[in-house]
């Protein structure tokens, strides 16, 4: 099937047999497909209606790569698996050697006892009893974990913050895998992931919400750290739930963004504050590296920050719908801003994918783009999504979970 417009005299027998198939509905004519659907009402072909019907709404117009992209998600979305994996895997023309590829959404659409009941806000991963899994983050003051493998449900869900969580980590300790939470009730919180019940009473100190939350482990001690806007970075000894060192005040204005890694044994951080400059920090020794800069127009209100082929690096996402990668031995900007996106940039992570460094971005454009760190160009097409995105992680494997909307979808790139 090449997906060409059939004529008006193909029997009906044919064309439902042709529509049903993944690469028909990827390369087909759009005004071909839906005429076609909408004249068999079959019920094996109701689900594919609604499938096509749901991704056309806002991909008809995209390139076919995407639409391919699309038309897997909303299969996923309805719980139709094996038809997204089919969709994933057609062929085109225009592929590259590997492209990115719809495994599951969680919270399948017209299941009300799974699933968040507002926007996520945060993603995390960890290994579980063995297996991956995912931690998605809500508004609704949630936290829920899925198994990476299925996207089924993997553990209970973490239920104690009041009002929507803002961040969160993962760690391990005493061989004890560890949820890390930041809330908007301005608390952190550590959770026990096997059981979903809390570790100690809340920490406390922030004095208004905690708007983020990393974990890093130094000289053998697991550590927490957040952020919130009272311009404080606090740094928590997870063993015993007390401040590991006093509290810094790393801006003048209130906290927008933070994120930590270690480099050289030295736990650094990116802090970006409300008045649009970012400042790199040794929090080992509670020493600034360099000194605030403004590069972005607006506020950054999203960073990620880790250590890809042996360099401290960290990117920052930003209200002027840019993003830019920072050196974090120097404190200062790497090249120009990356630009591309059309609205704000509200999701940032790094990692490594087919052999190179790379930062994904996620906006409220409904995207997410993927960049070269060495040359700052986009790589590939960005990948589109029916709601604005607003969390991302990277997973073991060259996999990528995008929180948009209530649910997360993971992506696999192969």
């Amino acid at each position: 099937m090449t997906g060409d417009r059939r004529e008006d005299g193909c029997d009906a027998s044919f064309a439902a047999e042709q529509v049903l198939d993944a690469a028909t509905m990827v390369s087909g004519d759009p005004d071909w497909v839906t005429a076609l659907l909408a004249a068999d009402a079959g019920p094996a072909t109701r689900l594919v209606r609604q499938v096509y019907t749901r991704a056309m709404h806002y991909a008809r117009h995209c390139g076919i790569q995407q639409r391919r992209q699309v038309l897997a998600v909303e299969a996923a979305r309805l719980g139709a698996s094996r038809l997204a994996l089919d969709l994933g895997e057609v062929a085109l023309s225009a592929d590259p050697a590997a492209w990115w590829k719809v495994r599951w959404v969680t919270g399948v659409f017209g299941d009300a006892t799974a699933g968040h009941s507002a926007s996520l806000s945060a993603l995390a991963t960890a290994a579980l009893a063995g297996r991956g899994a995912v931690l998605t983050a809500g508004r609704d003051g949630g936290v829920r974990v899925w198994d990476l493998a299925t996207g089924a449900p993997a553990a209970p869900a973490l239920l104690g913050h009041d009002g929507g969580v803002n961040a969160v980590a993962t760690a391990v300790t005493a061989g004890r895998p560890i949820a890390v939470t930041g809330g908007a009730d301005a608390t952190v919180r550590r959770w026990d992931l096997a059981t979903g019940t809390p570790i100690g009473e809340p920490l406390t100190g922030h004095g208004r919400q905690v708007y983020a939350v990393t974990t890093e482990v130094v000289a053998g001690r697991p550590l927490a750290i957040s952020a919130g806007p009272d311009a404080s970075v606090r740094v928590w000894d997870l063993a015993t739930g007390e401040l590991a060192a006093a509290p810094l005040r790393a801006h003048s204005d209130w906290v927008s963004a933070m994120a930590t890694t270690v480099v050289s044994g030295r736990l650094v951080a990116i802090v970006a504050a409300g008045d649009g400059t970012v400042r790199v920090w040794d929090l080992s020794a509670g020493a600034p590296i360099g000194r605030p800069v403004q590069v972005h127009t607006a506020v950054a209100c999203t960073a990620a920050a880790a250590v890809v082929q042996g360099r401290g690096v960290a990117v920052t996402g930003s209200d002027d719908y840019t993003a830019q990668v920072w050196d974090l031995s120097t404190g200062a900007p790497i090249g120009e801003p990356l630009t591309g996106h059309t609205d704000l940039v509200r999701a940032v992570t790094l990692g490594v994918v087919g052999g190179r460094p790379v930062a994904v971005t996620g906006s409220d454009d409904c995207t997410v783009r993927m960049w070269d760190l060495g040359t700052g160009e986009q790589i590939g097409p960005e990948l589109l999504f029916f709601a604005a995105v607003e969390a991302l992680a990277m997973a073991p494997g060259q996999r990528l979970v995008v929180g948009c909307g209530r649910q997360a979808v993971l992506l696999t790139h192969g």
